[in-house]
């Protein structure tokens, strides 16, 4: 992933001030993962990957947007009825196509890393299912994989 190990991406995580409520204005043109912390703990890592339409700042003020657009998933739905409530944090992979689909290979190991609790999806049965749970297809990158990458 663009020459950089999982762990090398885990130290750039970026806290935003003001959490999901700031000014997100300087992220338009800027792609990667965001992730909302609940008491110390990841509980929600997603991506933004649309960067000629908004970036991070655009994903991010899904959340609190009155249409449910960010909402029709179970994080989503999470993180707006805690917006308040969380911080929030960034992983700026770049801007443009490459940045956009490093974030989109990022984001399943990062998942299966932090295990977020609302990175849940529900089946048919309406039971839910922990997104990226670690299996083969989501595993950490090796250090070959991620050069590869």
């Amino acid at each position: 992933m663009a020459d950089r190990t999982l762990a090398e991406w885990e130290k750039e995580w970026e806290v935003i001030p003001g959490g999901f409520r700031a000014d997100r204005s300087h992220l338009r043109k800027d792609v990667g993962l965001y992730c909302a912390v609940q008491n110390r703990r990841i509980v929600f890592i997603g991506r933004a990957t649309e960067w000629k339409n908004g970036g991070l700042a655009k994903r991010i003020a899904d959340f609190s947007r009155q249409s449910g657009s960010a909402r029709d998933h179970h994080g989503g739905e999470r993180i707006h009825d805690n917006l308040d409530g969380l911080e929030l944090r960034v992983l700026i992979t770049g801007a443009g196509k490459e940045a956009a689909e490093i974030a989109k290979l990022l984001c399943p190991p990062m998942i299966a890393l932090h295990r977020p609790a609302w990175n849940v999806r529900r089946r048919r049965s309406g039971k839910l299912k922990l997104v990226a749970s670690g299996s083969p297809a989501v595993a950490a990158p090796t250090a070959a994989r991620a050069k590869a990458a």
